[in-house]
């Protein structure tokens, strides 16, 4: 029997038997046939007497059920766990009252299982390898380690000393965190000895070399140039020794190689940068003061300036730092860099510490052409070199001016032009600016040879017959402009340059008193007076000298001028209350007139 005589039978089974219930229900009946309700009577049904409930002790032994035992297949409602890419739910899915693990859900597509999870696929960095995570198929950490004593490593842990020892070690190799290749770094255990170096020997990579006294293999330079390790024999014994070989091996920074191996520091080298326009009118004023510089053991180069900006200047200068550049004398018109800062009011002046600190940053913030901060840039905010200048602002020819104060220069350095030794400490009127019988550390040079005059007796006219009575050094405190003192009555730079004060060196302390952009500037009155004047430090603004002992002290043990300026200017700017900070203190608007290399002669 198929599938199709079954279906028949049943549509013939279930056609009977509708017409069949048809025909009891709802067929013509017979009167006799017509069904009866059955009829309710009114009498109360009889109660019948419940029975008591047993005790469980009551209830027969072979009634009672045993109780179900189980045990939780995971610890608490909803966590959920892994199965590879599905997961699980704890939780109580039976009869029972333990918990156990709900049906396999799996993961949609493009996600994985991580701690009960589906989280979006990791991508795919690998598929096998021993750097290789097969399960997430990411590269394993630089922490894991792919390959044990992957290689011997030979070095000397102990230093590169005669006598040393050479060591070794096993490395590990680890994964690398981007590879599933077992290519990461080595990584070694303990050293140990395995070679004690003789007294000729030293350790290098690991081995006992032939060496030198100062741990240096037989053949290479020592770290200490320009040496050597050479062979020598003495007798009939080879001998490792250090040899000065600077063709080989150089030379200290700042040294110079000479034919025979050896270094030597070059002589400090002085820069005279002149306008051009002027230089040959001065060309032979320029050949004697080299010639003088030279005998006083300086290098000099003789460095005409063309047109240019303040910043190529300063970086021409910077270049010579490695020659052993000491300083530089400016003549004529050159770059100027200005520098502001507000106090209580907007000050601009020309600042020439922009070209003697040659590693710090200037910053000019607002970029208006002036500088107003001034930071360590790529070294220090301290000077590295010196600088001085000759600008002949007035008082007549320029050339001659200029070649007049060289002849002064040339005959103060011979012996040919001197003054009294001894020093004059002047005060104007006003008893802020200084103390009385002062003498502000020229002590330090001229012993008792100090006179000092106070602010209750100090005038103009007493100022002028000071000068013409010969001094070599002048300290003057007083209220100032570029071009006048302010005493009693302003005593100016034509009357200065005209009485032709007998004195070679001034230390102003009066505003802008060196403002040396000025037309007939005080500074300039003194330098180049006709017969004495040579050197002038002030200020080309509001400023001075606050405690002036330490410049008068660096000037000791026959130091220049311009070596004393600046160490002044460093000592300053390690002030711990100041900081060094130019726009805090009067450091900025220092300048030094005149020629830095001279000194004072006893």
């Amino acid at each position: 029997m198929n599938w199709k005589d079954i279906l028949i039978i049943i549509i013939l089974i279930t056609v009977v038997g509708g017409l069949f219930a048809y025909e009891y229900w709802w067929g013509p009946r017979k009167e006799s046939e017509t069904l009866e309700m059955p009829k309710i009577t009114k009498e109360p049904v009889e109660e019948k007497e419940e029975a008591p409930l047993l005790t469980k002790e009551e209830i027969p032994p072979e009634l009672i059920k045993p109780e179900v035992t189980c045990q939780d297949e995971c610890s608490q409602t909803g966590l959920k766990k892994c199965s590879d890419n599905s997961y699980q739910i704890c939780g109580n899915y039976d009869e029972d009252n333990c918990l156990e693990w709900g049906s396999i859900i799996n993961c949609p597509a493009n996600t994985v299982c991580q701690n009960g999870s589906c989280i979006s696929a990791p991508i795919v960095q690998c598929t096998s390898g021993p750097c290789c995570d097969t399960l997430t198929k990411t590269f394993r950490p630089s922490t894991y380690k792919c390959q044990e004593n992957a290689s011997t490593e030979y070095g000397c842990p102990w230093g590169n000393e005669i006598q040393g020892k050479a060591g070794s070690r096993i490395n590990d190799r680890y994964c690398s965190g981007s590879s599933s290749n077992c290519d990461g770094d080595l990584k070694g255990g303990e050293w140990i000895v395995r070679n004690q170096c003789t007294v000729y020997e030293a350790c290098q990579n690991g081995v006992c070399v032939p060496a030198c006294e100062d741990g240096t293999p037989y053949g290479q330079c020592s770290i200490n140039k320009p040496r050597h390790c050479d062979l020598i024999r003495f007798g009939t014994k080879d001998e490792n020794y250090l040899a000065n070989k600077c063709n080989i091996c150089g030379c200290p920074e700042g040294q110079q190689c000479q034919p025979g191996g050896s270094c030597i520091k070059p002589n400090p080298l002085v820069v005279v940068t002149v306008n051009s326009s002027i230089q040959p009118s001065i060309q032979s004023s320029l050949d004697q003061y080299k010639t003088d510089l030279e005998a006083d053991g300086y290098r000099v180069s003789i460095y005409p300036w063309h047109q240019g900006t303040p910043n190529e200047l300063r970086n021409y200068l910077k270049d010579q730092l490695s020659n052993n550049l000491v300083g530089s004398l400016f003549i004529g018109d050159l770059p100027l860099a200005w520098f502001e800062k507000k106090v209580t009011y907007l000050e601009e002046f020309p600042i020439d510490l922009f070209f003697m600190d040659l590693d710090g940053k200037w910053i000019d913030t607002n970029n208006n052409g002036k500088y107003d901060k001034h930071e360590d840039g790529d070294g220090d905010i301290k000077p590295e070199i010196w600088i001085g200048r000759l600008i002949p602002n007035g008082f007549g020819n320029q050339i001659d001016l200029l070649n007049n104060y060289f002849r002064k220069d040339h005959l103060y350095r011979t012996g040919q032009l001197v003054l009294p030794h001894r020093a004059l400490v002047y005060a104007g009127p006003d008893p802020a600016l200084s103390q009385p019988g002062d003498d502000l550390g020229l002590d330090q040079i001229y012993g008792d040879n100090i006179t000092i005059v106070s602010y209750e007796s100090g005038n103009s006219e007493d100022y002028k017959d000071k000068l013409k009575q010969g001094y070599q050094w002048v300290h003057l405190i007083t209220h100032s402009s570029p071009k006048c003192h302010a005493f009693e009555q302003p005593f100016c730079s034509n009357e200065i340059y005209n009485i032709d004060p007998k004195v070679f060196f001034y230390s102003i302390t009066g505003c802008s008193a060196s403002r040396y952009i000025e037309n007939e500037y005080l500074g300039g009155a003194y330098i180049f007076s006709p017969s004495y004047g040579l050197a002038a430090l002030g200020d080309t603004d509001v400023g001075g000298f606050g405690r002036p002992e330490p410049f008068y002290a660096f000037l000791l043990g026959n130091n220049t001028i311009g070596y004393a300026y600046k160490e002044y200017i460093i000592d300053a700017m390690s002030d711990p209350v100041h900081g060094g900070d130019v726009e805090i203190i009067p450091l900025g608007e220092k300048t030094l007139l005149g020629d830095p290399t001279l000194r004072i002669t006893p």
